[in-house]
């Protein structure tokens, strides 16, 4: 019975705390250089998306080793404090692993177009608890992973004409380095769904003068019509990103 209370040790105490600290420097170092160290965008794409699921894997391990060390001094709390969270947030941790099997096992399947139960549609995100599907109409449908099981139907997507779109706007001169503003460019074009990631994105500067800055601009399109609102969006986030440079 005593071994259900013992004191914990205070040096495994300094140990865990340390282990915690360590991890979350190396996580925040690892997620914020690794991308900005890889120029290509495919390879760039890819570590966005791996990342997370990384990070969900080593706070797994690491809860799994604390409570491995604190059971023998405090299984009873242990114990407790485990019960209570599971049936609290049973949900969002079945959620929470099964989501980070998932996109491990699944891989990038961000622009899939899928059928989970009575929804279809594209996938635009996978996020630690669920899906993010949008619907022929636009509508966007959070799907849960544990919602999600071998029914789960990948349709072929169909021969899609693709459309280069080139096109050149004009900024206000700002203090913005070009590779800075080239940068920030692509990773705008890169967020949108509708841009074929694995196709030719290009951002360059092609002119400067006295009082403004021209930038090129160059994406492959899958779905034509989306191009107005892209090239709104990219230009309403550009000359954001000048404003608050000046």
């Amino acid at each position: 019975m005593e071994n259900l209370f013992r004191p914990i040790p205070i040096s495994l105490i300094i140990l865990l705390s340390a282990i915690l600290v360590g991890i979350i420097i190396f996580m925040w170092l690892f997620g914020r250089f690794a991308i900005f160290i890889v120029k290509e965008d495919n390879l760039k794409k890819q570590l966005k998306f791996y990342i997370p699921v990384i990070q969900n894997i080593i706070s797994i391990a690491y809860i799994v080793y604390a409570t491995y060390r604190l059971f023998p001094y405090q299984a009873f709390f242990v114990s407790l404090i485990i019960i209570l969270m599971l049936l609290i947030n049973w949900k969002m941790v079945q959620n929470f692993i099964q989501g980070t099997i998932y996109r491990l096992v699944s891989g990038n399947i961000i622009g899939a177009n899928v059928q989970i139960g009575n929804h279809s549609g594209k996938i635009i995100s996978m996020r630690n608890l669920s899906l993010s599907i949008q619907d022929s109409s636009g509508k966007i449908i959070q799907v849960p992973y544990i919602k999600l099981n071998d029914t789960i139907i990948l349709k072929s997507n169909e021969e899609k004409s693709t459309e280069v779109q080139n096109l050149t706007i004009k900024l206000q001169n700002s203090n913005i380095p070009d590779d800075v503003l080239t940068g920030k460019t692509m990773e705008k074009l890169i967020s949108f769904p509708w841009i074929i990631a694995h196709q030719t994105i290009e951002t360059s500067i092609v002119k400067k003068d006295s009082e403004n800055t021209y930038i090129k601009i160059s994406y492959t399109l899958e779905e034509e019509e989306k191009a107005k609102f892209i090239n709104n969006e990219l230009e309403l986030f550009l000359n954001e990103l000048i404003e608050n440079y000046l």
